[in-house]
């Protein structure tokens, strides 16, 4: 192994991206003393394009972090929850018919468009007085604070398609995707809620799903980006689905496949 590569990788859903750096050096018995990072998050929920960084290419994290990226998002339009994806504890499901029209989403998906001011979502690293936010959000403290901003740059966002999706139908993909999470998220406590929350809704409702194609600078949170769409069309909703299709050059298509 060179002492110096950038490696851009397939981060699968439901696996961090640390699962990610210690599933390479296993593939590729890199010794321990050669480090490996990664420049750019994806959270559990999301997959796609992430760039490891190995030995002496650490030095360009900062750099490469700040490439564009390009996204997939299905946004799921009638439910909430503390973290604006499915992993996080339900705060809000309609219980009413939600009919969202194409031409409506599109003139809302307007206001995204450009340099933007974009809250840090609740489930987040930034530190505030000094720690973490997610620590004050973990805590329920969050009403203590202002929660931070930044400004951002989309060059582009648009729909590509919609389907519905049912109640029962959501509940045993949501079972599914939070049972498959490894680590510490809460996942007992948020997989019961779901099911008494979409227990209470009629089996004949259904929830839409918008998937957009987005282009953007760094530090976008898509899960902030879907709640915000919501918001603006005053629904409740969330990333159900987050994958990164490109972070500069590095396309998803060239991405090595890991084994865990």
């Amino acid at each position: 192994m060179h002492p110096s590569a950038i490696v851009p990788v397939n981060k699968p859903i439901f696996r961090t991206p640390l699962e990610c750096v210690h599933a390479y050096r296993k593939l590729h018995a890199i010794p321990e003393d050669i480090p490996i990072s990664y420049a750019g998050r994806l959270d559990p929920m999301a997959e796609g394009v992430l760039i490891l960084l190995i030995g002496a290419a650490n030095k360009q994290r900062r750099t490469l972090e700040h490439l564009d990226k390009a996204y997939e998002v299905e946004v799921l339009f009638g439910c909430a929850t503390d973290t604006g994806d499915v992993l996080g504890k339900v705060t809000k499901i309609s219980s009413t018919k939600i009919d969202v029209q194409k031409k409506v989403v599109e003139t809302a998906l307007s206001a995204f468009s450009g340099t933007i001011n974009q809250r840090y979502p609740a489930y987040a690293s930034i530190k505030v007085q000094g720690k973490p936010l997610f620590w004050w959000a973990r805590q329920n403290r969050l009403q203590e604070i202002d929660i931070p901003t930044h400004s951002v740059h989309i060059h582009s966002i648009h729909m590509h398609q919609m389907h519905h999706i049912t109640p029962f139908e959501l509940r045993l993909a949501i079972r599914n995707r939070i049972t498959s999470v490894c680590g510490d998220f809460r996942q007992e406590e948020i997989a019961k809620l779901w099911e008494t929350k979409l227990s209470q809704v009629s089996a004949n409702s259904r929830f839409p799903v918008y998937t957009l194609h987005v282009s953007c600078g760094s530090g976008v949170y898509m899960r902030v980006l879907a709640e915000d769409l919501g918001a603006q069309l005053g629904l409740p909703s969330l990333a159900y689905s987050i994958v990164r299709t490109k972070v500069g050059a590095y396309t998803r298509a060239e991405c090595e496949q890991l084994v865990f």
